[in-house]
């Protein structure tokens, strides 16, 4: 009896397409005195007062603090797409968090060079992660930039295999500073997305089978750094498994899902990790590179609706350096390139953009003393 063709699944996450932002600016305007006589209270009020689209400057510091070993280069993300299109890879999944800061700008950056390699439409599926949502005007963008359907969605891949994609983010009026402080970083499965889910799944053709994503992870794990760490300490739901996970699960096992794909850890699950017997998989920040300059993200190969193979392909320091980047224009974001990044002076313009930050941070050092005499 012949076997059923091969399909193989990319499995990529946490790319953080990151710019420089004018957050530290908007910082200035809330935390520094306006005007001679102006104290301590005013400021506070004016902090209390002040939208959340304001308010979420004051994350920046710790989201940069956070993510202090990886600085962006577009180089990485190419050379991921373009090791992806060499290895004759179906269809891609991407668990979200492809920007940084949630802004237009990256997002626009992110889906072009997914384009730009081939990876738009029937081959893709992606959700958003806690950083395309961190503030509520990237909600909306994230729907008009990167994908336009509602969450969950369901994919069909091949007649034998299918993809759900689940939003897991946390948003609207369910923020508290607490998720301010943490990057917006807790997950929630609603339990109105999960039955959803569990008609999806009711809907397939018989045998077929299916790949359920997410961007947070829907297990227990250790902490991934010492955020999740403290964020953990004072508040589970900010370092846990993302909330409703456990009936998420219920229908997955029920359903016979073949495989759940997750990221937002950044450290990736060793091969052998299955949830209740469900092979599962987080393949870590794919554009974050190791100590050697490697990058690493995993395929997954079907015959028919059965997982047979999972391997790793790794990118090493000579493929980054000779991918194209590709890299988005700026239109007025309020996060936006400062410098403009190209491979063949890159440590010259990261040095240069430095020093923009340094110079911005210097003039508002300055403008809170002046403020002081006053």
């Amino acid at each position: 009896m012949a076997s059923s063709p091969r399909t193989s699944i990319a499995h990529l996450s946490d790319i953080h397409v990151a710019h420089a932002t004018s957050n530290l600016k908007r910082l200035g305007r809330l935390l520094s005195p306006s005007g001679p006589g102006e104290g301590l209270v005013d400021v506070v009020t004016r902090l209390v007062m002040s939208s959340w689209f304001e308010r979420r400057a004051l994350g920046e510091p710790l989201m940069r603090s956070a993510h202090l070993k990886h600085r962006y280069d577009p180089r990485q993300l190419s050379a991921v797409l373009q090791s992806v299109r060499e290895q004759k890879v179906d269809h891609v999944i991407l668990t979200g968090d492809l920007t940084e800061m949630g802004a237009p700008s990256e997002m626009r950056e992110a889906m072009a060079a997914l384009d730009a390699f081939g990876w738009k439409g029937p081959n893709l599926t992606l959700m958003p992660g806690n950083h395309d949502r961190l503030n509520f005007r990237a909600v909306a963008d994230f729907r008009s930039i990167a994908c336009d359907r509602d969450y969950p969605l369901l994919n069909r891949i091949t007649d034998d295999l299918f993809a759900i994609a689940v939003d897991s983010t946390a948003w609207g009026a369910e923020l508290d500073w607490r998720d301010m402080m943490t990057m917006n970083a807790r997950g929630r499965i609603l339990v109105s997305d999960v039955e959803k889910i569990d008609k999806m799944l009711a809907s397939l053709p018989p045998g077929a089978g299916c790949i359920l994503c997410t961007h947070h992870h829907v297990i227990d794990l250790p902490p991934d750094g010492y955020v999740d760490d403290w964020a953990g300490k004072a508040d589970a739901r900010l370092s846990g498994k993302a909330e409703g996970s456990e009936a998420l699960i219920d229908v997955a096992e029920a359903r016979k899902v073949r495989l759940i794909l997750f990221g937002h850890r950044h450290r990736a699950t060793r091969d052998a990790f299955s949830i209740r017997g469900i092979p599962a998989a987080c393949s870590g920040a794919v554009t974050r590179a190791d100590s050697e300059g490697r990058l690493r993200y995993r395929i997954f190969e079907f015959e028919g609706a059965n997982l047979v193979e999972s391997r790793w392909v790794t990118i090493t320091e000579d493929m980054v350096h000779a991918a194209p980047p590709v890299t988005a224009p700026v239109e007025g974001d309020d996060l936006k390139v400062t410098v403009k990044v190209s491979p063949d002076n890159l440590q010259q313009q990261m040095s240069d953009l430095t020093a923009k930050r340094k110079e911005m941070d210097r003039k508002i050092l300055e403008r809170m003393a002046k403020g002081k005499k006053g």
